[in-house]
């Protein structure tokens, strides 16, 4: 069966409409997980046909792989939200698959008025991230001006926030990133990271001066301004090269329209994306769960908190944090992002001790790394095309079992979103005896955060030492430790560098300094400790540290 955009399917006292993403029933829509509603779109479209579960799950989850307990658990959404219990309407054929044996109807979408409204006010906002991609794709096609990348290089930079509340600023920033976010998953699109063009925030450069410094082609500029009721969000794509003004753009709705006709996404991108987009790309984005405003306020409360846990109020800031997730996920149990940040704050609890923190006692402990661990599962089952959420296990998984565990989840996490940016994928991949992927991929969003931390020049250097490129890795480790100086990887690497290439003038005292940072460092307990599981990687850097000085046990 095929059916237009404008069509309904009508099947009992259900109507399906796949343009909107859209089950009502007699009282109204119905709820179901996003991906639970593709589940059901296709099969109704093959309504009559007995479907295999291997063609849903290849339809479904096209590049991601799944267990069959995803699509079971799928099939027991679509079975209650239809209450079909007694299973007339989806029935299951003995190791064949999956019918769905309802008398399937077509005809044209109406959608009553104030949906429609919704629908066609949250079209215009997310049209307006749908046409940015478009414009960029035809841009780098016909633009006379010498390429910078292979790949537009885009820049979304800190909204302007005019909120009726001084400290509303986090809602700017929260709506940035996710803008930022969304463009980044497109593989034509190179995203410059969000953590070199914050720096910008409030400042008066000009769109030349900005673009030169984030080697930017492209700036995307605009401010946002909500109160109770309605939310304005402008936009504006500048050219770097001349500073034309390519596109405007404007979001002027009602609050509670901003997300609830999230799902009609799909279509309207579809109609106006550049070639180079796929259809599994705008799937993916189209499977994203909308969030209630309300929860979606908190989480990015929360994410505000989180980019802020450096000093002394990290752990109270890690605490609060807990708590507005803690409350999205109240509010909708099924919002995945607001999972994830639970899964965040136990993990960071668990990894340092914050003595005058609620959370102190959660320090090493075995229940804050499992409460982590689970709390991540959760977010991935519930968004099983999130890149961030399969980020944070993998995460959580490397401090559990190791770096293996942990790159399989970052593996699948860039295969949903290239354009991703995470350092922590280029330490794993160092560790787990990848360290040539680890030089690519460090190089790779080096470019994507022009303005990055030293962090990224120490984790580039140890991917050079693990291929014992060890003058390439040198300088850089230096800086980062010169850079950082309470960093004690960065010390201790640079340590076992210097005793690799016979460096030893300076040796005695970075030695010193290390065990200043690190009382009671052995080999043993560090190797442990930072959990290398490439036997060869493992035994190169132990003999670095030996030939340093440090005792083995």
């Amino acid at each position: 069966m095929t059916f237009a955009a404008s069509e309904k399917l009508v099947f009992g006292e259900f109507e399906l409409l796949p343009s909107q993403r859209m089950l009502r029933g007699r009282e109204g829509p119905i709820e179901l997980r996003p991906t639970s509603l593709s589940v059901l779109i296709y099969l109704v479209s093959s309504a009559g046909r007995v479907v295999s579960k291997e063609e849903l799950l290849d339809a479904i989850w096209p590049d991601v792989t799944v267990s069959e307990e995803s699509l079971t658990r799928c099939v027991s959404d679509i079975r209650s939200a239809l209450s079909d219990g007694e299973r007339r309407m989806l029935k299951t054929v003995s190791r064949r698959g999956y019918l769905f044996a309802a008398e399937v109807e077509t005809g044209p979408s109406k959608i009553p008025t104030p949906a429609r409204r919704k629908s066609m006010a949250l079209t215009a906002m997310f049209g307006i991230l749908a046409l940015i991609v478009a414009l960029l794709g035809t841009w780098a096609l016909s633009s006379a001006q010498p390429k910078i990348h292979s790949r537009p290089l885009l820049a979304v930079l800190p909204l302007e926030g005019a909120a009726t509340e001084a400290d509303d600023d986090y809602f700017a920033d929260g709506l940035t990133e996710d803008i930022s976010l969304a463009l980044s998953r497109f593989g034509s699109i190179l995203v410059i990271a969000q953590s070199s063009t914050v720096r910008f925030k409030g400042s008066t450069a000009s769109i030349r001066d900005i673009g030169d410094q984030l080697n930017a082609r492209f700036l995307l500029t605009g401010s946002t301004r909500r109160d109770d009721a309605r939310i304005i969000l402008n936009l504006q794509l500048t050219d770097v090269a001349d500073g034309v003004q390519v596109w405007s753009g404007q979001y002027d709705g009602e609050v509670n329209g901003f997300f609830g006709a999230k799902t009609a996404l799909v279509g309207t991108i579809a109609s106006i994306l550049d070639r180079q987009i796929t259809k599994v790309e705008l799937d993916r984005i189209a499977r994203s769960q909308p969030p209630d405003m309300t929860a979606y306020d908190l989480v990015l409360q929360g994410d505000a908190l989180l980019r802020n846990t450096e000093g002394r109020e990290r752990g109270e800031n890690i605490a609060t944090a807990r708590d507005l997730y803690e409350r999205a996920a109240a509010i909708d149990p099924r919002y995945s992002e607001a999972v994830e940040g639970i899964a965040n704050t136990y993990l960071l609890a668990w990894l340092e001790p914050h003595s005058s923190s609620p959370l102190a006692g959660e320090f090493q402990t075995p229940n804050a790394l499992k409460w982590a661990g689970d709390y991540a599962r959760k977010a991935v089952e519930l968004d099983e095309t999130s890149a961030t959420a399969r980020a944070t296990l993998g995460w959580i998984l490397n401090w559990q079992s190791g770096p293996s565990a942990g790159l399989t989840l970052y593996d699948q996490a860039l295969q949903l979103n290239p354009g991703l940016v995470d350092w922590r994928y280029g330490l794993l991949l160092s560790h787990g005896g990848r360290a040539e992927e680890a030089e690519a991929y460090m190089k790779q969003i080096m470019i994507s955060d022009p303005l990055h931390p030293p962090r990224y020049r120490y984790l580039l250097g140890k991917a050079y030492y693990f291929q014992g490129r060890y003058d390439e890795g040198l300088p850089l480790i230096r800086q980062a430790a010169a850079q950082m100086p309470a960093h004690q990887p960065s010390h201790v690497l640079l340590a076992a560098l210097l005793a690799e290439i016979g460096e030893t003038n300076s040796l005695k005292d970075l030695v010193a300094e290390v065990n200043a940072l690190v009382p009671g460092f052995t080999v043993e307990k560090w190797l442990a400790y930072i959990r290398i599981s490439d036997e060869a990687y493992a035994d190169r850097l132990r003999r670095g540290l030996l030939a340093a000085g440090f005792p083995e046990t």
